[in-house]
């Protein structure tokens, strides 16, 4: 936490684990200081981060550890194209991690059978990195996609799983297409090269215009060069592969940017890029491109004049939000950050973070995590979820969920429950922000797996609550208190829908006439 102040898997998986999970533990605690915002004591991200190499040398696809194995059918976020020779190199981060082995698995993505175990014997071992090559033997077909897990040894954990998808049997052109994309993306942020780039983009009425933080294919040329933000980049551009043939690839970035503002200081902003391309003979088309950026908020020059605390440019009209009954301590998230703004004192309190200022940010900037507020009350305090990949602290590389407390007057968060699962982010993310509310403080409903449960967060019993919800059968009130769905499981054609209210246990039955 920091304040500033502005006067200056699956059901079988999770009743297992949840049993296990008997102690309340503190997650995360840090200290209070008036101005300046006070540092974090979570303990400091320690995994390595491994990124494919082009046959050049060009870093993309970086890779964040996993210390528990994740359903890999579900990983779709990369795919790596390998060299026709089959030997792809790669380079790891090791953040001063020492690794003592590396080794790969190869499956199918069909059944995931094992196709290749192999451990890695020569390691170029450098001070900050090691780089080695993954001679992928001739056990699988071409242009065939299959899964890739690669596996690191140190002596503090004693497997970390990196995931992607990998293909072979093109020249996929690699190289030129991501220089293609970072010559766009350089062109973007240079007034005088702005030129450059107009015959790739489509200007029209339906393009995004409005807004810096949504910008697409049809926005006006001024727009796609951020107008006059003068933007920089802050952060390595490293590309990442979502789909590849001869011709088309599907290309994203992710980095920071930073501009300068008209307080004299500067604004960094979170920016996702996405491109479509085509190469051919002739050169590239650009067949769809869009672009996100989202205003990193850190409390400074950001409370109006009329009390109102501004976000900047967002990509999205909407935030995570809530308040307490007199709206004196007003919670909300920003780029995977929680916020408290007290609005009689004018104070700002971050309350719970990944990020570090002591570090690249490679590790606690990746964005796959999400923040749901459950809570707030009349004396500040709140619960709310932190779900998706955990960068650091105590479950540093899982996948989970981790019911969380704030304590407003000791300036202090507490984990009152942790429930790891199998699935990665994207996938957690559909189900946890359906269903997800604290009733009495000691009971907490969460919906998994289509199905609803209830944990006594005192004797740590697990209950199922409803189970077969399907999209489509049941709706949750506004405030998440009550869940009606229909009885017999299907979205029409049922003679009963049952209302339970979460926070006070109670029922009753809805019958068609």
């Amino acid at each position: 936490m920091r304040r500033n102040d502005k006067k200056a898997g699956s059901k079988g998986i999770l009743l297992g684990i949840l049993f296990i999970v008997t102690m309340v533990v503190t997650f995360l605690s840090m200290g209070l200081e008036t101005v300046i915002p006070s540092a974090t004591t979570m303990t400091e991200a320690t995994l390595p981060v491994v990124a494919m190499l082009t046959g050049d040398g060009t870093e993309f696809n970086s890779l964040h550890g996993y210390t528990v194995a994740i359903n890999q059918a579900l990983m779709n976020d990369t795919l790596t194209p390998v060299p026709q020779n089959r030997k792809q190199d790669i380079v790891i981060h090791t953040y001063g991690a020492e690794v003592s082995e590396v080794s790969y698995k190869v499956r199918s993505l069909s059944d995931s059978s094992l196709i290749e175990n192999t451990k890695v014997n020569e390691l170029e071992r450098d001070t900050d990195k090691i780089t080695a090559t993954l001679a992928i033997k001739n056990l699988i077909d071409d242009n065939v996609q299959y899964a890739l897990e690669i596996v690191l040894k140190t002596p503090a954990h004693d497997e970390i799983h990196y995931y992607t998808r990998i293909v072979t049997g093109d020249d996929y052109g690699l190289e030129s297409k991501f220089e293609f994309v970072k010559y766009f993306n350089a062109c973007t942020m240079d007034q005088s090269r702005l030129s450059e780039i107009q015959k790739y983009i489509e200007s029209s009425t339906s393009g995004s215009n409005s807004n810096y933080g949504k910008v697409n294919i049809n926005s006006s040329l001024s727009q796609v060069g951020w107008g006059d933000i003068a933007p920089y980049a802050e952060s390595q551009l490293i590309p990442k592969v979502k789909e590849i043939s001869s011709d088309i690839a599907i290309i994203t970035l992710n980095y920071r940017a930073g501009a300068v503002n008209e307080y004299d200081s500067y604004d960094s902003y979170n920016v996702y890029e996405y491109y479509r391309i085509r190469q051919t003979s002739s050169g590239f088309y650009l067949l769809n491109y869009e672009r996100e950026a989202n205003q990193i908020f850190d409390g400074k020059n950001d409370l109006t004049s009329s009390g109102k605390i501004n976000l900047g440019i967002q990509s999205a009209s909407t935030t995570e939000f809530s308040s307490d009954e007199n709206s004196k301590y007003a919670y909300y998230v920003n780029e995977g950050s929680l916020w408290c703004f007290n609005t009689e004192d004018s104070v700002y309190t971050m309350v719970f973070s990944f990020n570090s200022d002591e570090t690249d940010g490679i590790r606690e900037n990746y964005g796959e995590h999400g923040i749901k507020i459950l809570n707030v009350q009349d004396n500040g305090d709140s619960n709310f979820l932190v779900y998706g990949y955990m960068n650091r602290g105590e479950h540093e590389g899982e996948a989970g969920v981790s019911l969380c407390r704030y304590s407003y007057a000791d300036n202090k968060v507490e984990e009152r429950l942790y429930i790891p699962v199998d699935i990665p982010y994207d996938i957690l993310s559909q189900n946890i922000g359906n269903v997800a509310y604290l009733s009495d403080e000691n009971t907490f409903y969460i919906l998994m797996d289509d199905t609803l449960y209830s944990v006594d967060l005192v004797s740590k019993e697990v209950m199922t609550v409803v189970s077969d919800l399907v999209d489509g059968t049941y709706a949750v009130s506004e405030d998440g208190s009550a869940i009606a769905y229909s009885l017999n499981g299907k979205p029409y054609a049922t003679e009963s829908i049952r209302v339970f209210n979460m926070a006070d246990s109670s029922e009753h039955i809805i019958q068609a006439d």
